[in-house]
């Protein structure tokens, strides 16, 4: 999927809302790619360190977009949706892990959409891919400037070899923020090698 050929300025897509609400043809054209799924509350649809391999069209059900906790910071709840948005991270397209978890708040139908349904998705219905794209570009802006960048942590003494290696892969995803320096409550002495901490638990229903 050529992805850099639909040129979207940047300040185009910081104007874009990141989770639009469907009118009911694009709510009913989105819904054909997949294939309708009952969850009950606290159902997990996405686990921060999955792979991306899913959108999800909520119809009755809602959701809580959630930073998972990290050693230095507790779980926060950055959104909450409803009916009529989908849900998913820009990663269904790079084949990254994601970095946010999404779990039902209110029980209800959603319409889960694979991979295959996605692909079929962006290769036949121009306009809706677009809107699809657009939202997906807009969620990974604000992955890297708001406060779901703290998403991912690097635990480590900053004159660390390891972790100077480690910081490098990071920084390049923009899904991170160092939180060394002098100050920092890892030993100097310390051999132990970083680790990037994700929520890694996933009660997703069965399809």
């Amino acid at each position: 999927m050529d992805v850099e050929s639909r040129d979207y300025p940047l300040e185009v897509v910081e104007s874009l809302d990141p989770y639009p609400v469907l009118d009911d043809l694009s709510l009913g054209r989105l819904a054909s790619y997949g294939t309708d799924v009952e969850v009950d509350a606290e159902t997990v649809l996405f686990a921060a360190g999955n792979r991306a391999t899913m959108l999800f069209l909520l119809q009755t059900a809602s959701v809580q977009i959630v930073r998972p906790a990290t050693l230095l910071q507790d779980e926060e709840v950055l959104d909450e949706l409803g009916p009529g948005r989908f849900v998913g991270e820009f990663a269904i397209l790079t084949g990254q892990r994601l970095y946010l978890t999404v779990r039902a708040s209110r029980p209800g139908r959603v319409t889960a959409i694979d991979l295959p349904g996605f692909h079929r998705l962006m290769a036949e219905d121009p306009e809706l891919s677009d809107l699809v794209l657009r939202a997906l570009l807009a969620r990974r802006t604000r992955l890297r400037r708001g406060r779901a960048a703290d998403s991912l942590v690097i635990v480590g003494h900053e004159l660390s070899a390891d972790t100077r290696a480690v910081r490098g892969p990071a920084r390049s995803t923009g899904h991170f923020r160092w939180r060394g320096g002098p100050s920092s409550r890892i030993p100097a002495s310390s051999t132990r090698p970083p680790s990037w901490r994700h929520e890694r638990a996933s009660r997703l229903p069965s399809w």
